[in-house]
């Protein structure tokens, strides 16, 4: 019999609500980049586990490529892509006006469904606890499992933020 070691997630998303985390590790393309990039833009939030980058600094935008298949797409305030994903349409539903993405940065030693079956609340205060909860499960550092909220901007948003 032959068995096979977890898949390794580099990205995917999970809907709560309107708690709407991309999870990433090191592993993903340009993530590296983005972080060394923004280290030190972040602001503090009300959250112990979460902080804020400004969306004039770096947002998240919901693109289409040439063959109208919607993608993620990681960018600053200049159009310099640094996370590109690819994303169902169904997914794209998730993307609310005037929401957040939390960019949650996690080991990848979790399993994918391990994460998705442990995060399950809608309230971010649980889901810091949840956090807590498989750092202790996985003997890693606390507030290892982290992340930054960004904001979500259309084209629409965007034009109307640069006339302000």
């Amino acid at each position: 019999m032959q068995t096979t070691a977890p898949m390794q997630h580099t990205a995917f998303i999970i809907n709560r609500g309107d708690n709407l985390f991309l999870i990433v590790n090191n592993q993903l393309e340009g993530y590296t980049t983005f972080c060394k990039e923004f280290s030190g833009y972040e602001y503090e939030s009300e959250y112990e586990r979460f902080f804020y980058i400004v969306g004039t600094d770096a947002y998240v935008q919901i693109l289409y490529n040439a063959d109208k298949q919607p993608y993620l797409s990681i960018r600053d305030w200049e159009e310099k892509e640094y996370i590109q994903l690819s994303i169902s349409t169904e997914q794209v539903a998730y993307f609310k006006q005037d929401e957040g993405v939390i960019l949650l940065d996690v080991d990848s030693s979790i399993p994918q469904q391990e994460l998705i079956s442990a995060l399950t609340s809608e309230n971010i205060e649980e889901t810091q606890e949840e956090l807590t909860a498989l750092e202790q499960k996985y003997n890693l550092e606390e507030y290892s499992l982290s992340g930054l909220i960004l904001c979500h901007y259309t084209e629409e948003d965007k034009v109307q933020i640069r006339q302000e």
